[in-house]
């Protein structure tokens, strides 16, 4: 079966290949390289970043527009303003699909730290130890009292329902938003955030009637009506040591970064289209993401369209075969159209779609580099 998939493969990239050329192939920085591909028969232009993993020098984050839940920007500013000294942004694509306001659709995590509850959309995502992941979120959060009781937390970064106990966190704002008929709970962090694993928050403030808390940049808060203010109320004292525990995938490894996607379309080196029709079936610019057999190179990708003489864009069946010719082996889709956009060392690279230019978009994943860039531009100076 391995030899059958392998022979597969080689016949998609030769059939691929045969009018392609390659316009041009850059060192980034080192573990990061830039290919430009264009296919005269269609037309496509597609720019690539081949990220080595295995590189101690290179790391993957996640940004959101605003550093809050509901917020634009555009791929580059994101970019900009995520460069510092030891910390150079190599390469930049938009993320996630989102609603009107800049709110991601699905999940996403920053650095440990959950920004609103998931969906059951796939997400690309990877742990502390640089290993990717693609899988659909399954969410739990609860509580955890030194005495040993518990109480779920129902959701993070959300409008608190009836009888529902809600995490919230600075992503959200300065403030909860809530009325004064629940309870919230102001706590600061005595470890890091963490999701897959408990970390331990120490109770700095209690209110029972005014809502609205202040969410601290250094903590969070925890807001309960209902069932979930009786019990807040009843369990909790200033100065208790909780447990925080935040779940998003089945395995135990903590999730550094993770952000929404949709549909997956390679899974396990075979193209896997989790839903059809027009949106899978019609060419439009696309952004994607994808990763090798053994976790060890990351694929950033994006294909220009609705540019008639310059690029026509994929379906998703056709980017999924580029994808998988290049030796991706697990691959997700990301939002596109007018959104697709890749920033390589604080340049545009590819050409936006809409009529004005770079459109700003919820949120975007970033290739760091510790070491200065090879590609040198203003951010490296």
């Amino acid at each position: 079966m391995r030899k059958f998939n392998l022979l597969v493969l080689f016949l998609v990239f030769i059939s691929l290949t045969a009018n392609a050329q390659e316009i041009s192939s850059s060192i980034v920085c080192p573990g990061v390289k830039h290919h430009t591909y264009y296919f005269d028969d269609q037309p496509w232009t597609i720019n690539l970043l081949e990220v080595d993993l295995a590189n101690s020098n290179v790391d993957i984050e996640t940004i959101k527009a605003r550093d809050l839940v509901a917020g634009y920007e555009t791929t580059r500013q994101m970019s900009a303003r995520r460069s510092f000294n030891k910390h150079w942004i190599a390469g930049v694509v938009n993320g996630d699909f989102y609603q009107k306001g800049g709110t991601p659709i699905n999940t996403q995590v920053i650095n440990g730290k959950i920004l609103k509850s998931p969906n059951n959309r796939s997400l690309f995502g990877i742990y502390y130890d640089k290993t990717p992941f693609i899988a659909v979120p399954s969410y739990s959060g609860k509580i955890v009292l030194t005495k040993g009781n518990t109480y779920a937390i129902q959701g993070i970064n959300q409008n608190r329902d009836s009888n529902q106990l809600v995490l919230y966190n600075s992503f959200f704002g300065d403030s909860t938003g809530t009325n004064r008929y629940g309870a919230e709970i102001s706590f600061r962090l005595l470890d890091a955030w963490a999701v897959n694993e408990p970390f331990r928050v120490i109770v700095s403030e209690i209110d029972s009637v005014k809502g609205n808390g202040e969410i601290k940049v250094n903590g969070g808060l925890l807001s309960g009506h209902g069932w979930a203010r009786v019990w807040l109320l009843m369990e909790m004292s200033l100065g208790d040591t909780l447990k925080l525990i935040l779940k998003l995938t089945k395995s135990d490894k903590k999730i550094k970064e993770a952000i929404g996607g949709l549909p997956r379309i390679i899974r396990d080196g075979l193209t896997s289209i989790e839903k059809g029709g027009r949106f899978a079936d019609v060419r439009h610019p696309r952004t994607g993401i994808g990763f090798s057999e053994d976790g060890s190179k990351l694929f950033l990708f994006t294909v220009d369209g609705r540019q008639e003489n310059y690029s026509k864009g994929m379906t998703l069946y056709e980017m999924a075969d580029f994808m998988r010719s290049i030796g991706v082996y697990q691959g997700i889709n990301l939002d596109g159209g007018g959104s697709t956009t890749m920033v390589v060392a604080n340049r545009i690279v590819n050409r936006p779609s809409d009529a004005t230019g770079e459109r700003p978009v919820a949120n975007a994943l970033l290739v760091i580099s510790k070491e200065p860039l090879i590609i040198r531009d203003n951010q490296n100076r």
